[in-house]
């Protein structure tokens, strides 16, 4: 009760007097509060191995400032013992203050990767480095090398291949 009220009057005061309130929530602050998460349901990171290669990763980005914010473009390396693949997220949808989004990356994958990934044997780990730029009323701000490690992680079709 008491947050939202706080987040209201801040918002009010991002009307009235914008100038202080960017002096409050300075870009690092309001990269701090967005949390980026692997969605834990169903198939966090799911890589399809078989005819049609690809890689696919399920998002969540929670949204903690005050303020409305929009991803202007999300940049994802997946590794799994090597780095297999670079997804790219480029829908743009405002998160309200202290809402969450899920949002689906998803990569095709050439036979080098899917190679790699057959060397690697069998995988129960994945690790993401993201990076994101954000749009705010307030500032634009960016996400820059956060590491999220997941157990979350679903292969299919990785057999070895028939010569």
């Amino acid at each position: 009760m008491i947050e939202i009220g706080i987040n209201g009057l801040i918002r009010l005061l991002s009307y009235i007097a914008p100038f202080i309130v960017r002096r409050m929530y300075t870009p690092e602050r309001l990269a701090s509060k967005i949390k980026i998460t692997i969605s834990s349901e169903g198939d966090g990171v799911y890589i399809q191995a078989g005819q049609l290669p690809r890689a696919q990763v399920w998002l969540e980005i929670t949204n903690l400032t005050p303020f409305a914010i929009e991803p202007d473009r999300i940049i994802v390396k997946l590794t799994c013992t090597y780095q297999i693949a670079k997804l790219v997220l480029l829908e743009r949808r405002i998160i309200e203050s202290t809402e969450e989004e899920r949002y689906l990356l998803d990569e095709s994958l050439s036979s080098f990767q899917v190679d790699s990934l057959r060397g690697a044997g069998k995988i129960e780990e994945a690790q993401l480095e993201i990076y994101g730029y954000f749009l705010s009323k307030v500032h634009n701000f960016s996400i820059r090398n956060k590491y999220i490690s997941t157990k979350n992680v679903r292969v299919v079709n990785l057999q070895a291949k028939q010569p």
